[in-house]
């Protein structure tokens, strides 16, 4: 969109500097008229018919002159609305810019976090693996105990049965 209004504006800005040069030719060649007396223009050497024509021109040139200038008129005031509508697209531009940056800060924050988060998750995981890894070890400890403590039970009655055993006997 700010390309097709600078485009836009390119073309205008091209139009008006067209126009101008035409009105600084046609102001020029009103100057030198207006220097010369209109009596001098009778006296002029040349054919009566030229001093009529020139004087029929000079009296449409009025007209045109102000036709002119209502055009340039408002191809000043659309330059104008262009020139408005480039600079609320800038500024609506530079809104986006700064918002997408402030949400870039925003996720890069997050992010931060979410590594944080996640070394302490695996800092946690470690403890964890080696909590239920000293647990296991605990646990065989304890089955192993209580395999001694069963063999041991388990002489202890066989102590027991043979030593009824040879008191019967």
């Amino acid at each position: 969109t700010l390309a097709a209004i600078r485009e836009a504006r390119f073309h205008k800005l091209q139009e008006l500097e067209r126009q101008r040069a035409e009105l600084t030719r046609l102001g020029n060649g009103l100057t030198r008229l207006s220097r010369r007396p209109p009596e001098a223009m009778l006296f002029a050497p040349g054919e009566a018919y030229d001093t009529w024509r020139a004087a029929i021109l000079l009296g449409d040139v009025g007209p045109l002159i102000n036709a002119r200038a209502a055009g340039l008129r408002d191809d000043l005031d659309e330059l104008a609305k262009i020139e408005a509508d480039l600079h609320a697209r800038r500024m609506d531009l530079n809104q986006v810019v700064r918002s997408m940056a402030d949400e870039r800060a925003r996720l890069t924050s997050m992010e931060r976090e979410l590594d944080a988060a996640r070394a302490d998750t695996r800092d946690e995981a470690a403890a964890l693996s080696r909590q239920v890894a000293s647990l296991t070890q605990d646990a065989a400890n304890v089955r192993n105990l209580l395999g001694d403590l069963e063999e041991a039970e388990r002489i202890a009655r066989e102590r027991q049965f043979a030593a009824r055993a040879a008191a019967q006997a």
